[in-house]
């Protein structure tokens, strides 16, 4: 494995997500019980990295059992992210709802929304070009915790870099297809802080 696919395996979009709700949580820690840490923490992995996950290696397990075809798990050919993509949105939404019931602090439960609305767009996206998800992936969870620490935080963004040019040395993405990704989720996930998160949660 060389040092394009280690940096491309070890950013992927749901290992990143527990990540930084991870972080999240603990910025919020002085403000929750010890049993709001816990349940909030098994929520936002479950839903935002492990259903998801096993869903892909399912996915992948029948396509190859069943069909005989042989799918890698950077999902190179663009019509068989449509089916992983629709589970992680649904994820994502009963995420959003158990936040909301465990009440969460909104930059949790707003992150989670992000995921929601961000994956449904890269979905439709998805059904007519393949844009890349991993540096949305990287993008979206980046701006969230940028509003939280504040402007000083801005360089966090600069991680999108490596990733980017990681997906592209691998040739699973141009250019375009990865700065697409990256801007129209940073554009995005800020309309959302600006416009539900903050009126709403």
């Amino acid at each position: 494995m060389n040092k394009w696919e280690i940096i491309s395996y070890l950013t992927n979009a749901l290992s990143f997500a527990s990540l930084v709700f991870l972080i999240l949580i603990y910025l919020y820690s002085n403000t929750l019980s010890i049993i709001q840490i816990i349940l909030i923490s098994v929520v936002c992995i479950l839903f935002s990295t492990l259903i998801p996950l096993a869903y892909i290696l399912f996915f992948i397990e029948k396509e190859w059992k069943i069909h005989h075809v042989r799918i890698d798990y950077d999902f190179s050919d663009r019509k068989y992210r449509i089916k992983p993509l629709i589970v992680a949105v649904l994820s994502y939404g009963f995420g959003t709802l158990l936040l909301f019931l465990l009440d969460t602090p909104s930059l949790i439960k707003g992150l989670m929304f992000c995921y929601f609305i961000n994956t449904l767009i890269i979905t439709i996206i998805t059904l007519f070009w393949k844009i890349s998800v991993h540096t949305a992936g990287i993008t979206g969870p980046l701006t969230i915790l940028i509003y939280k620490l504040g402007a000083f935080y801005l360089p966090l963004y600069l991680l999108v870099i490596p990733v980017g040019l990681a997906r592209i040395k691998l040739k699973e993405h141009t250019f375009v297809q990865v700065v697409s990704g990256a801007l129209l989720i940073i554009f995005t996930t800020w309309l959302q802080i600006i416009f539900i998160i903050n009126p709403m949660f």
